[in-house]
């Protein structure tokens, strides 16, 4: 974002921007564009198979990456990381690492015990990093392969809540 205050051109990040009277904002002046490819170049190079990457990048034209690349899914946005912990309330994937060795993932790179199989996390995923597989008569797991007993759901119907983490969404038909 571009905004422009008591005269002053700034380029400000718009989530932390105070609003003020008076207050100009653009949101595709050149330099925003600029702004805006330079940031989805370095998303193409972290994840070059992303399909909804590709398409921003066709809307926006760019049309090569002078990044080094790499073969990673994850855009490291933390969408799954809140909504484990804000959403779903159990918190069995964060961050770890810094700079960029940076990942997402379960405490320790071993399943987590605490996380009940949901899905949320491969639900909220933009670029579909995060998959839950469903093999026959096995628990649903996710990539780093957390076995999961599934019981079902008074919410949704679903089988895929493990008994101690969320007894209050759970129906018993006993």
């Amino acid at each position: 974002m571009e905004a422009i205050e008591n005269d002053r051109k700034q380029l400000v990040a718009s989530c932390i921007h105070p609003v003020s009277e008076g207050l100009r904002v653009y949101t595709n002046t050149e330099e925003v564009q600029k702004t805006r490819k330079m940031t989805l170049e370095l998303l193409l190079a972290r994840c070059p198979n992303s399909e909804i990457l590709k398409k921003l990048a066709f809307q926006l034209g760019v049309k090569k990456v002078r990044f080094e690349r790499r073969d990673d899914d994850c855009i490291l946005c933390g969408l799954c990381v809140r909504a484990c912990e804000e959403v779903v309330g159990i918190g069995a994937i964060s961050f770890a690492y810094r700079g960029d060795k940076r990942e997402i993932g379960p405490p320790f790179k071993r399943a987590a015990s605490i996380c009940i199989g949901c899905g949320t996390c491969a639900y909220v995923c933009p670029t579909g990093a995060i998959k839950l597989t469903e093999i026959v008569n096995t628990p649903t797991q996710h990539h780093w392969e957390s076995p999961f007993e599934k019981v079902k759901c008074r919410i949704c119907g679903d089988y895929n809540l493990e008994p101690e983490y969320r007894p209050d969404l759970l129906k018993h038909n006993d």
